[in-house]
């Protein structure tokens, strides 16, 4: 009978911090100004038909890019060996620790007009770099080399509970390598593919940070969320609440999709003998090699651009000669309380 009433704590704690703020959205949604009904927030998004459009295509675009990327890394960490393996797995984890924002701001130093990449591109060419970070293109980068790390991980523990003696029964059947992928080692492992997918896509719909940063007129859902609740020219928070309970049934739509997928094609396994990994040939290899690397450092070039720029004296917004730990010394000073307030707020709510 006590056990009935150990969930209360957690119910209530729920419902304080998650059901009633949704409520309240959908409140807001459904209200005017002046705090009467209507539902002409609703009729209004259509005026933002291109917006929901560009919103999804810039999410299924980075979701498939993601999957293409992060599950051929993680079938070939499990079946050959990779040499740094264990350093490469924990690169692919610290791709991920930088915030959105962080990792836009570090693109742009990187890629944008006046970046490191178009600077040396000048100086060895003469001409500009062809391509920068600003706009639908450089969203997707920013996107693919930041999310493919959960692909990667989801897939990576799907695979390690295929027992080999499967891939060996394959096999045997005759099974070329290409098809036990497709017809054996996929179906398998596509709960996890599904679930990451489901991740990948509600990242890139709903982040922020990345196209407000770099959109440069490639407008999202949430930039518009943004831009209605405190703009000064006509913004209005109901609209903008209507915004987010649209994002908000699209977020849960897609997952009660996922749900029925992963439901309807999922498998229960025992791994008696996980997948040993083993020694590829020499060309195969060298492509592996290079294909892991480049992508893992491509995706580690924020975190690297911020560490080495931390580190950069600087006059104002210009670099200036040399390095130093001026920049820390005047971060700790003028925003201490910042940082500790940072750091204190991310312990408590671990």
């Amino acid at each position: 009978m006590k056990n009935r009433f150990l969930g209360i704590p957690y119910i209530i704690w729920m419902a304080i911090f998650v059901v009633i703020p949704m409520f309240l959205i959908v409140g807001y949604a459904f209200t005017t100004r002046d705090g009467g009904f209507t539902v002409s927030n609703f009729s209004s998004m259509l005026s933002y038909a291109g917006v929901f459009r560009d919103s999804f295509l810039l999410a299924i675009i980075a979701t498939v890019i993601c999957l293409l990327l992060g599950y051929p890394m993680a079938y070939i960490m499990a079946n050959y060996d990779i040499k740094g393996k264990r350093i490469v797995e924990i690169l692919i984890i610290v791709s991920l620790l930088s915030p959105p924002f962080i990792g836009a701001y570090s693109w742009i130093m990187l890629l944008g007009k006046s970046g490191l990449v178009n600077d040396l591109v000048k100086a060895i060419t003469g001409h500009n770099m062809g391509f920068n970070i600003y706009g639908f293109k450089g969203i997707v980068l920013v996107f693919t080399l930041k999310l493919y790390a959960y692909v990667y991980m989801y897939a990576s523990g799907g695979l390690s509970k295929i027992d080999v003696s499967l891939t060996e029964a394959a096999e045997n059947l005759g099974c070329s390598p290409v098809k036990k992928i497709f017809t054996m080692v996929m179906p398998l492992i596509m709960p996890s593919v599904m679930a990451a997918a489901l991740i990948v896509f509600a990242n890139s719909f709903t982040d922020f940070g990345t196209p407000m940063l770099i959109g440069q007129g490639y407008r999202t859902m949430p930039t518009l969320v943004y831009e209605e609740f405190i703009g000064e020219n006509g913004g209005s928070a109901n609209f903008a609440a209507a915004l987010s309970m649209f994002m908000l049934v699209v977020t849960i739509g897609i997952f009660l999709i996922q749900r029925y997928v992963t439901n309807r094609k999922s498998f229960e396994m025992s791994s008696l003998r996980p997948i040993a990994s083993r020694k590829p040939g020499k060309l195969s290899g060298f492509f592996m090699h290079f294909f892991i690397y480049l992508f893992v450092f491509l995706s580690l070039l924020p975190q690297l651009t911020v560490i080495v720029s931390s580190f950069k004296n600087i006059k104002g917004p210009v670099y200036q000669d040399g390095w130093g730990f001026a920049n820390y010394a005047k971060a700790f000073e003028k925003f201490g309380n910042t940082i500790w307030n940072t750091y204190r707020f991310a312990i408590i709510s671990v």
